[in-house]
């Protein structure tokens, strides 16, 4: 799971330096809608994940 977020957070940051390099209207709103859905589902993925906690005391 770490891995997919980390390469989730690479695309982003790809298409937002394409994005700030093309600067044309529809270049915007492509980037604008493709960063505001995989924004959601890294927030998605931070707040079902499941998996082992390394420290005891922070636990929900």
């Amino acid at each position: 799971m770490t891995l997919v977020a980390l390469l989730i957070d690479v695309v982003v940051a790809g298409l937002y330096f394409v994005q700030k390099q093309a600067m044309s209207q529809s270049m915007f709103w492509l980037g604008l809608i493709v960063q505001v859905v995989l924004t959601v589902i890294l927030l998605f993925m931070v707040f079902t994940y499941k998996g082992q906690r390394k420290v005891k005391w922070f636990d929900f």
